[in-house]
């Protein structure tokens, strides 16, 4: 996984210095994009339990989301 990042950080790197990423203005929907990607799912599960004891417990599902989902088919059996 680290050796993935590094690709992608390497990568990003080419791109915001002589790539198409390069120009400002070639940047704004992609930047928009990654930030629309994080809040929106946080908005909508904001939206949809605010009010209740379960409104500020999104970081925590999104951050476990991967691990319960490999753990779902031992978990789920008992």
């Amino acid at each position: 996984m680290a050796v993935f990042f590094f690709v992608v950080g390497l990568e990003l790197k080419r791109e915001f210095i002589g790539g198409e990423l390069a120009d400002v203005r070639n940047t704004i929907l992609p930047i928009g994009a990654a930030i629309g990607g994080m809040l929106v799912p946080a908005l909508i599960y904001t939206a949809l339990n605010i009010g209740t004891p379960h409104a500020m417990g999104w970081g925590y599902s999104d951050g476990n989301r991967h691990s319960l989902r490999l753990r779902s088919g031992v978990s789920f059996r008992q």
